[in-house]
């Protein structure tokens, strides 16, 4: 199941070209990921980050840029767990105009501690609410990483 999402794009994000400067996908991946959290898990990211001192930092990201996104293109954004390992977390980000796929965004993240930045296993309460996001491809388990 694929967590669903909109985003706006603003004056901000577009370069001279007027398209959505690169780097700035990242960021658009990145507040999908806390609405994800927030209406998807039902733990905002917010407290994520300040009461359970938790943080999901970004180790690897790859990006297939298909299409163009203008200045203010209403795109929706798929949020998709591909793998949820001990301590790592893989995610899909589609990004989409009308139902065009315009880019495709894979990004791992791992569970952090933030009091000490170490890594550390993902808690329960996290877990599992994440299974219920993981892609699952011909009734086989969730895959696992790092």
């Amino acid at each position: 199941m694929a967590f669903q999402t909109s985003y706006r794009v603003r004056f901000a994000d577009v370069d001279l070209a007027q398209v959505v400067y690169y780097p700035r996908i990242f960021d658009i991946c990145h507040k999908a990921m806390e609405s994800f959290f927030g209406e998807g898990l039902g733990l905002p990211y917010r407290d994520v980050l300040a009461i359970d001192r938790i943080g999901f930092p970004t180790v690897r990201a790859e990006t297939d840029f298909v299409g163009p996104l203008r200045y203010d293109d209403l795109i929706a954004i798929a949020v998709q767990v591909t793998k949820l390992g001990e301590k790592s977390l893989a995610f899909l980000f589609e990004l989409r105009r009308d139902q065009d796929l315009l880019v495709s965004a894979r990004i791992t993240t791992v569970a952090v501690d933030l009091d000490r930045f170490e890594a550390i296993e993902i808690p329960p309460k996290y877990r599992q609410r994440l299974m219920l996001f993981v892609e699952k491809k011909g009734g086989s388990p969730p895959t696992a990483c790092g």
